[in-house]
């Protein structure tokens, strides 16, 4: 039996500069709560019966990282009338036959429960 299948995508942008340490995070507490009260005489007996339907969620994230930017190169005999040069990443990385871009993939999985009763 399946309880719901949610489908969809999404896309978001984020750049920081190289050497800077940054941390975002966000917290969302939910919680819910059931409970019964009766009143019993000595003697007598009392069934509770607490119920929730059960669900989950997977989130697939998926990361393109890439390097831009200079080499440093310092040459002992000079190169173009230079000892230093800075090629770009991608002409380092073609002329290497390595690809300058990783795709990532993270799956999140999350279990919850709604209607509690």
């Amino acid at each position: 039996m399946m309880f719901a299948k949610i489908m969809g995508m999404t896309g978001f942008s984020y750049t920081t500069s190289w050497g800077e340490s940054e941390e975002r995070s966000e917290t969302i507490a939910i919680e819910t709560t059931s409970g019964v009260e009766t009143e019993l005489l000595p003697g007598q007996a009392a069934t509770a019966v607490l119920s929730a339907n059960k669900g989950a969620l997977e989130v697939e994230v998926v990361y393109l990282a890439k390097l831009r930017g200079n080499v440093a190169v310092n040459f002992k005999i000079p190169y173009k009338g230079h000892h230093f040069w800075g090629p770009s990443i991608d002409s380092v990385m073609k002329s290497g036959g390595l690809e300058n871009e990783v795709i990532i993939k993270e799956t999140i999985k999350l279990g919850f429960y709604t209607d509690a009763s």
